[in-house]
């Protein structure tokens, strides 16, 4: 399989500018996507995965800023782009859906017009042609009626058949790039298991490249071919699906392995002490030492280095689990 990055990122910095001071959301981010491979972004919420994908493709909102890094995108820093660059990019080659649908869809547009917009505006299509282009396009992201829902409206259709049409419309320009962003969020566990597996099958029949920002091993278990582990703002560990369910390394990693429920499994389920620290005053050192349990002196001093410890499989702790 091809492990040549499509998308590198490099030292990327986030802060956000507020009234009571800087948030160092992410401040050294260094992240390598490969080409045609699923790659899971994970981690407890405030760690900094959608800020990750929000400062990619520079759709952060104020008081949020790029302050220094690249995003070097099939040889092109996209942080160095202006909006028109952007523009052109966005959509044909990088595409993104959002958490929730309903919000992001046009409530006073059909399915078909928005759909027919998107396809007029980056592949030109014009007539017959326009409508065909979009029936089949909700035909491949399995909807049901595909023709009749042409003319629905969002608030006609169920959560699920929205994150469909959100699917197609970030498809519908076959972007070589996919950005997920807890894509199954509100959804029962069924469609969960759906939108999952028809992102699989897209990945494979398109040969896309896809990052899925979630919450759920399972989920990631499920599809993903990398998995890449943030806390706080920084990559903890990353590593091949197996390697990383096999031989997780770093504690946190280890620490929400064990909260997950299990079949038989009869005790109380484990969780980590602690929550994700403000960023407006975060802890020197490794970042997640006060919640850690393998903690040492050195931990709250220095900050570790993102290190491989085997193939594939990088780990930033200076205890690392055996």
């Amino acid at each position: 399989m091809e492990t040549e990055p499509l998308l590198e990122i490099r030292d990327l910095r986030t802060y956000f500018f507020t009234s009571r001071g800087v948030l160092r959301v992410l401040d050294g981010l260094n992240l390598s996507l490969p080409k045609n491979q699923i790659l899971g972004l994970l981690g407890e919420s405030g760690s900094g995965k959608s800020v990750t994908a929000y400062s990619v493709l520079q759709q952060l909102e104020k008081p949020g800023k790029v302050v220094g890094g690249q995003a070097i995108f099939g040889g092109v820093d996209l942080l160095s782009l202006s909006e028109t660059e952007l523009r052109q990019l966005r959509g044909r080659e990088i595409s993104m859906i959002f958490q929730n649908p309903r919000s992001c869809l046009n409530p006073l547009a059909t399915v078909g017009q928005q759909l027919t917009d998107v396809l007029r505006v980056r592949k030109g299509l014009r007539g017959s042609d326009l409508r065909t282009a979009a029936i089949d396009m909700l035909k491949r992201v399995a909807l049901p009626d595909s023709d009749a829902k042409m003319s629905a409206y969002p608030h006609e259709l169920s959560t699920g058949m929205c994150q469909r049409v959100m699917i197609a419309l970030a498809l519908s320009c076959e972007p070589r790039l996919l950005i997920a962003d807890e894509a199954t969020t509100g959804l029962d566990v069924t469609i969960q298991y759906q939108i999952m597996q028809l992102l699989k099958e897209l990945a494979i029949t398109m040969n896309m490249t896809q990052v899925i920002i979630t919450h759920d091993f399972g989920i990631a278990a499920e599809i993903c071919d990398n998995i890449a582990v943030m806390y706080a703002g920084s990559i903890v560990e990353s590593a091949t699906t197996l390697q990383l369910f096999d031989h997780p390394r770093h504690p946190y990693t280890v620490g929400l392995l064990a909260c997950r429920p299990r079949l038989g499994f009869t005790r109380s389920l484990w969780a980590i002490p602690g929550s994700v620290p403000n960023y407006l005053s975060l802890p020197s050192g490794c970042r997640f030492h006060p919640r850690c349990t393998r903690v040492k002196e050195i931990c709250s001093r220095v900050t570790p280095a993102l290190t491989a410890v085997g193939d594939h499989h990088l780990v930033a702790c200076h205890f690392r689990e055996p």
